[in-house]
């Protein structure tokens, strides 16, 4: 297919630009569980084609990019200029003002805004099999260990249940059989702990829904 509109297409482009335009997301997206900040994007450029853009928007902002040959275009670093100058016209003409910056009294990100509230955890007398069988089917990879009082006494993490088992190599199933040795939990966690008391408030209650 592409061989046939190869050989219709003219010898000579009969165009000097593209510009194609793709409206993206309105809300910030999230990979892997980190915020996506900015997505820019970029059209490759046609054979005999000097300069073209691509827009796009994505979490009320818009991204313009432009990709030059600096064989047919060698004033291509002029654009950025330009770009800035049309967006400041462009504002000039519809009375748009800067939103006024935040002030810098205002209040930062704390802890408390980011941190799970409905905590799962595990005992120190606990077997590393109910660890690892915990964070699979809650799909987490680090465990706090309480005490019956619900304090903070450690933490357990997967690395941690790796390196208890004979081989990070094994399947899963074998893994776990191997993990059914005597060892518990207080065996391996990690008992180095720094902690906002203000925030840890887990009580007998919470640390017992988990089991």
């Amino acid at each position: 297919m592409h061989a046939v509109i190869a050989r219709l297409a003219p010898p000579v482009v009969p165009l000097n630009t593209v510009t194609t335009n793709v409206p993206g997301p309105r809300e910030a997206c999230r990979l892997l569980g980190r915020r996506i900040d900015e997505v820019h994007p970029i059209v490759p450029l046609y054979d005999g084609m000097g300069v073209e853009f691509a827009i796009m928007s994505y979490a009320d902002r818009l991204s313009i990019c432009a990709v030059a040959d600096p064989h047919l275009v060698p004033e291509a670093a002029e654009l950025e200029a330009h770009l800035h100058a049309a967006v400041d016209e462009l504002a000039e003409a519809l009375g748009l003002h800067e939103a006024p910056a935040v002030p810098a009294t205002a209040t930062p990100m704390r802890v408390a805004d980011l941190m799970t509230r409905s905590v799962v955890t595990v005992a120190g007398t606990d077997s590393l099999e109910t660890a690892w069988q915990l964070m699979r089917t809650r799909g987490v990879r680090h465990l706090p260990v309480v005490a019956l009082d619900g304090h903070l006494v450690g933490l357990i993490t997967h690395r941690d249940l790796l390196a208890a088992s004979p081989s990070s190599l094994l399947p899963s199933l074998d893994r776990v059989i191997a993990l059914r040795a005597p060892a518990r939990v207080a065996d391996v966690m990690e008992t180095r702990l720094k902690q906002s008391q203000a925030l840890w408030q887990t009580k007998s209650a919470s640390a017992s829904q988990a089991r």
